[in-house]
């Protein structure tokens, strides 16, 4: 009886090893794979930490441009109010120069009408003169006529 439990016993240790044999064998075969897939996954770690190491340094690169458009931003808002300031002193001195040159016109037709009135006067007074200057050599004439008429009387 103790024979046959040894057996048992034995056999039962040898099924046990068997068992345990493939058992270490399914083991080792995990233990491999979940090694590749450990190594795949510190690769791409790697790889993500590489990424993120290149996605920082764009960022600071990206961060430094955006600090420079802001100053850059700046300057240009200055400088557009510094233009803006400059377009209303522009727009007021030439509303001014307008102003002026609408009122030289005014006073340039008002002196062309005055002196188209002059001019009219003038060729008025240039008629008159030459009627009168007609009328008096008339009269000279008359006046010599007559004289002449008078001495021949007188004598």
């Amino acid at each position: 009886f103790i024979l046959n439990y040894f057996i048992d016993s034995l056999s039962y240790n040898e099924h046990l090893c068997f068992i345990g044999l493939a058992r270490s064998e399914e083991l080792e075969e995990i233990r491999r794979k979940l090694q590749a897939k450990l190594q795949d996954a510190e690769s791409n770690l790697d790889t993500a930490n590489n990424k993120i190491n290149g996605l920082e340094k764009n960022k600071s690169r990206l961060q430094g441009e955006l600090e420079d458009a802001v100053v850059n931003l700046d300057r240009a808002n200055s400088s557009i109010n510094q233009l803006e300031k400059k377009n209303r002193s522009v727009d007021k001195t030439i509303a001014d120069w307008q102003n002026k040159v609408k009122s030289i016109q005014e006073e340039f037709e008002n002196s062309q009408k005055e002196c188209r009135s002059y001019s009219a006067e003038l060729f008025r007074t240039k008629s008159q003169f030459e009627e009168l200057q007609s009328t008096v050599d008339s009269l000279r004439r008359e006046n010599g006529n007559l004289t002449s008429k008078l001495i021949l009387f007188h004598k």
